[in-house]
């Protein structure tokens, strides 16, 4: 998403008591729903926006561009989001799960196995024809990263237009995803190409009943 840069941007929840969280340079504020950002950096910064009721929160990538107004976001979901994030509730919970999606992120940025992972070099698609789509961009899927609670799909992208192309997070969105980031670059010229990361939630295989031999006649 693109945000005004020198400028009080608002972005509009769907939380009722909405919280910003970020270790990067950004201020932000809440008034009622609302987040208002603002930041003097020429960089995309990451921010998540957390409910203070539910513990839910949302991942946002904000790319700072120079525009005439500020930038007014307005986000919406159903229950079932894929940019909402279920947070553990408890004494001593904190946001274990932002903090682990922001752990592996950063592994996979300097070129780490993220601890309690396992590397899968020659992944399939498990009946998955597409996971990412942007025009003027393709995707190719070059490594899984196999985890206790999620997968970690490594995305290979390149800019295939003539014109220099930002990549949208919201390209690779589907119902499983938790979380999407992009390194070293978001912005890429012709042939560019950049590494994409897609946390995908595990797939609750169900328990599987087996037939024992009866005993007796029925």
């Amino acid at each position: 998403m693109t945000i005004a840069r020198n400028a009080l941007n608002r972005i509009t929840t769907p939380f009722e008591q909405p919280k910003s969280l970020t270790t990067e340079n950004i201020e932000s504020s809440v008034e009622g729903s609302s987040v208002y950002v603002a930041t003097q950096s020429e960089t995309p910064v990451s921010l998540f926006i957390q409910d203070s009721d539910s513990q839910n929160a949302i991942s946002l990538r904000l790319v700072p561009v120079d525009a005439a107004e500020p930038v007014d976001i307005r986000i919406e979901m159903d229950r079932e989001s894929p940019q909402t994030t279920k947070l553990p509730k408890g004494e001593n919970a904190g946001h274990p799960y932002v903090d682990e999606l922001k752990s592996v992120m950063r592994s996979l940025a300097l070129g780490k196995i993220p601890q309690g992972y396992n590397l899968d070099e020659t992944p399939k698609f498990e009946g998955r024809t597409e996971i990412c789509s942007q025009p003027h961009l393709s995707f190719a899927l070059g490594q899984r990263l196999t985890g206790a609670s999620m997968n970690i799909l490594v995305m290979r992208a390149e800019n295939t237009g003539d014109y220099a192309k930002v990549f949208d997070e919201t390209a690779c969105v589907s119902a499983s995803v938790l979380a999407v980031a992009a390194w070293p670059k978001i912005r890429m010229e012709p042939r560019d190409k950049t590494e994409i990361y897609i946390a995908v939630r595990m797939e609750s295989t169900g328990s599987v009943e087996e037939s024992r031999p009866l005993l007796i006649n029925r």
